[in-house]
This record gives C-alpha cells, sequence and structure tokens, in this order.
C-alpha cells in the first residue's frame, strides 16, 4: 500500500531551491501513483474482460511501458518515480495548461517558501 511520504518542513535547515525540488518530486510521485492506480484498475478489468478505462494523460504508453517493465511490488516506488520524472515535463494540469507538471508542482513550495522567508529590504 501507497504510503503519502512528508512534505519537506520549510524549517529543516534545507536551500530554497532544496525545498521546492523535494516537494516537487513528492507531488510528481503522488501523481505517478495516481498513473499506477489507473494502470492497475485498467489491467484487472481488462483481465476479468470488462471494458477498457483508457489510459490517463498524453503520455499514457509511456506510462504503460515502464507498469509493464516494472511489474514486481518490490520496484513499486521506482516505477512511481519513473512515471514521475515523465510526467514532469509530459503533462499540463487542466487549470494551468500553459504550465509543465514540474512547474504547476513547484509553485505552491515557492510560495510557501516566499512567504516565511520575505527578502530584506534593499538599501
Amino acid at each position: 500500500m501507497y504510503r503519502l511520504p512528508a512534505p519537506v518542513r520549510i524549517d529543516s535547515g534545507v536551500t530554497r531551491e532544496q525545498y521546492i525540488q523535494r516537494n516537487t518530486e513528492r507531488c510528481l510521485q503522488d501523481e505517478g501513483e495516481a498513473t499506477i492506480t489507473n494502470l492497475q484498475v485498467r489491467k484487472e478489468l481488462l483481465n476479468n474482460k470488462a471494458g477498457d478505462i483508457g489510459m490517463s494523460g498524453a503520455k499514457g504508453s509511456e506510462y504503460q511501458r515502464l507498469f509493464q517493465k516494472y511489474p514486481n511490488a518490490a520496484d513499486h516506488d521506482r516505477l512511481r518515480a519513473e512515471i514521475g520524472k515523465v510526467f514532469a515535463q509530459g503533462e499540463h494540469p487542466s487549470t494551468a495548461p500553459t504550465l509543465t507538471y514540474e512547474q504547476y508542482c513547484a509553485k505552491p513550495s515557492a510560495a510557501a517558501w516566499d512567504r516565511t522567508h520575505p527578502s530584506e529590504p534593499t538599501r
């Protein structure tokens, strides 16, 4: 079963870039997990001749290839990360279609960091 990784805390001694990168990776892995669920349900339905729900996303054939490459439960984390990497540049959120998913996932962390670390006034 998938366990949601904890987000990186702002006060955990990381730089702004590290904070954004780690939380962006977490977001993309969550998208990877959702895609794995889609693939698993689709496979079960096809195996039981109960129809085809199709694949979500623009990179469905790439997700399917990765799903077949890592069929073992022991490789689940690797599969989730690999799908997340494809998702990063290969998908665009419906609410912000001009952004890649990597950009979309980075925005909340960047905003949170900037709210808690206001820049010093320039003299």
